[in-house]
């Protein structure tokens, strides 16, 4: 069971050199968060990215993703397409062992 005290952020990082999905999370309601992790990079042709919102699929830390950007490298021949995506993604794949205990920890 998550800690009923976790938030999750996720937004559009808009960094020339470093477009993409950023996340970070907090275990006390906002006080503190964890370091940045960057979910998913849209490489150098995309300018413009963003809105993300993620919802939590099951109890075992997999989360859906949904964002626009005007460039996605893995579409290929289409990749520089205004378009809407999802991104599946597991929380616990970008934590440490703290980290894990700190999110499942019971209130």
């Amino acid at each position: 069971m998550f800690n009923s005290r976790c938030l999750l952020l996720t937004y559009g990082i808009r960094n020339r050199g470093l477009m993409g999905l950023g996340a970070r999370i907090s275990v006390d309601m906002g006080v503190t968060w964890f370091p940045p992790i960057v979910i998913h990079q849209l490489g150098d042709k995309a300018f413009d990215v963003g809105y993300p919102s993620t919802i939590r699929t099951d109890g075992h830390g997999n989360l859906l993703t949904a964002y626009y950007t005007n460039h996605e490298p893995l579409m290929g021949k289409t990749a520089s397409r205004y378009r809407v995506l999802v991104k599946e993604w597991n929380i616990f794949d970008w934590m440490g062992e703290e980290s894990k205990k700190a999110v499942l920890k019971e209130d």
